[in-house]
């Protein structure tokens, strides 16, 4: 929606350009009315399917990751890694880890359990 909004405020002169769409383009005045409809019914059937309180979730796959992405150490080493949370939800989460490790790797200190802001 913020997206939207952003796009409808632009000056009606602009072009937009998307890499996906050869020619650059602007929407009819009616087509942001049509996509705002669109939005509205994918975020109810996102709600209904998704388990979590936000449907944001549901379409963000990265929400919850741990990094960095890859990395190499050698054995008997330490590495450090993250886990990066982003709140969808509209108040504050509390959120639980659980690390799933090598069997013969060893967890020498893990926050469990993290408590994020809202958005």
């Amino acid at each position: 929606m913020k997206c939207l909004d952003i796009l409808q405020r632009l000056p009606r002169s602009v072009w937009l350009v998307n890499q996906h769409v050869p020619p650059t383009f602007r929407f009819p005045l009616e087509q942001f009315s049509r996509m705002h409809e669109e939005l509205l019914k994918r975020m109810a059937t996102l709600k209904a399917l998704a388990p979590w309180p936000e449907p944001n979730y549901a379409i963000d796959d990265n929400w919850a990751s741990v990094y960095p992405y890859a990395t190499e150490v050698r054995a008997g080493r330490n590495v450090n890694l993250h886990v990066r949370i982003l709140n969808h939800a509209p108040d504050r989460q509390t959120y639980r880890v659980k690390w799933n490790i090598p069997p013969d790797w060893k967890i020498v200190r893990a926050d469990r359990e993290f408590a994020i802001p809202p958005r």
